[in-house]
């Protein structure tokens, strides 16, 4: 039987991160009576949802910016120089899907770019925050055009790192893509799943995704698994990795008492859940996962990014929400260290819970739903004709 849907929106969830496209997913979820398009140049991760449609982008190897004398430069994401050319051919390809579906309203998770070629051709836009440099060309000419600027971090967090507070900003209060998980698995059950030793304490490390292979990336992800196995003896260690590729298999040969695990994003919840303590760099999806689980956090900021990720990393210090050792001076037994630290320190994990609940209260999508929904009943988008899917 067809259900009709009042309403349609455009999710651009990006490439390179699967965070953009849960957070997609999540929001079609929470709302069962809008169809969403979701487009990226991801392969598609998650289960079929009736009132969502996946339509693959052709992949870039560059991103395309607005800088402060209006020119274009590009960014490059693969080991080769990036191809305008490609970038082209992604942005065009959006293009005629936006006018194809024409829907009540965009969703731009992540680039500003997106966005704003969006609200050029007259659809209203919602544009999420992106850290860092917020004061420069690109964001105020989006900023200032978007009809609402979505923040998945929470006030607090934001204001730790930001100056620039735009009247447009709706806070989530903090999301996961576990919010809307109702099968979340209890720490005993994640222990048996993933085969761990229920007599020892667990460690997990979340690898972040890195575009290219080079020196900075080898000698983070060395140092790191270097700093687990030092604690390997008498706890439980894992590696999340996203990919296999030439760091990965070197690192299974050096350290045989790391358990590596690759390519599982579908059940980094087992791995969370079972953890006593988590290592990772301060991405948005590491960073807010962890605190869904009030897990006691360990960060490293990933040198590829290294500014964004310090000054994110340094405000979870602050906050009280993570430990913190920068790139620039891990060792091996810094490492081990903080986490023999974090594993034994009951006062330590009990202030970092405690922090963390404050990132997150588990109710963000919910949050952020009802606010794209009364975007949806205003005049800015009711204009549009209803559509219908099988």
């Amino acid at each position: 039987m067809r259900k009709t849907y009042k309403s349609t929106v455009l999710y651009y969830a990006g490439w390179n991160s699967f965070t953009h496209i849960g957070g997609a997913y999540n929001l079609a979820k929470a709302m069962p009576d809008v169809f969403f398009h979701v487009t990226t140049a991801e392969k598609w991760p998650f289960p079929k949802l009736e009132n969502l449609q996946y339509h693959k982008l052709y992949r870039p190897n560059c991103a395309v910016r607005f800088e402060e004398k209006i020119f274009l430069h590009t960014y490059t994401y693969e080991r080769e120089l990036g191809d305008i050319k490609k970038y082209r051919r992604h942005l065009f390809e959006y293009l005629q899907l936006l006018n194809k579906i024409n829907p009540n309203m965009v969703i731009s998770d992540i680039t500003m770019e997106i966005a704003l070629w969006s609200k050029f051709f007259g659809y209203p836009t919602c544009t999420f925050y992106e850290t860092v440099d917020t004061h420069n060309l690109r964001h105020k000419i989006v900023w200032d055009n978007a009809d609402s600027i979505l923040v998945r971090y929470p006030k607090q967090f934001v204001e730790e790192i930001e100056t620039n507070i735009h009247p447009k900003m709706f806070f989530c209060g903090g999301v996961s893509k576990f919010d809307l998980d109702e099968n979340l698995p209890s720490k005993a059950e994640a222990i048996t799943k993933i085969g761990a030793d229920s007599n020892k304490k667990t460690v997990t490390f979340l690898a972040s995704s890195q575009s290219q292979i080079i020196p900075s990336s080898r000698k983070y992800f060395n140092f790191v698994c270097a700093g687990l196995n030092k604690v390997s003896e008498e706890n439980n260690c894992f590696v999340l990795y996203p990919k296999k590729d030439s760091i990965v298999q070197k690192l299974q040969k050096k350290y045989s008492k790391i358990h590596f695990v690759i390519g599982i994003f579908n059940q980094v919840q087992y791995y969370l859940s079972a953890a006593d303590v988590v290592v990772s760099g301060s991405g948005m999806g590491a960073t807010m996962e962890t605190c869904f689980f009030r897990v006691p956090m360990l960060q490293i900021p990933v040198p590829w990014v290294f500014k964004e990720q310090m000054i994110k990393a340094s405000a979870l210090e602050r906050i009280g929400a993570a430990r913190v050792i920068s790139p620039v001076k891990m060792s091996a037994e810094s490492i081990a260290g903080e986490i023999s630290t974090l594993l034994n320190d009951t006062q330590v994990r009990k202030e970092t819970r405690e922090a963390q609940a404050k990132m997150i209260d588990r109710k963000g999508y919910q949050r952020l739903a009802r606010h794209i929904q009364k975007m949806l009943n205003s005049s800015l988008c009711k204009d549009k004709i209803s559509i219908t899917s099988d």
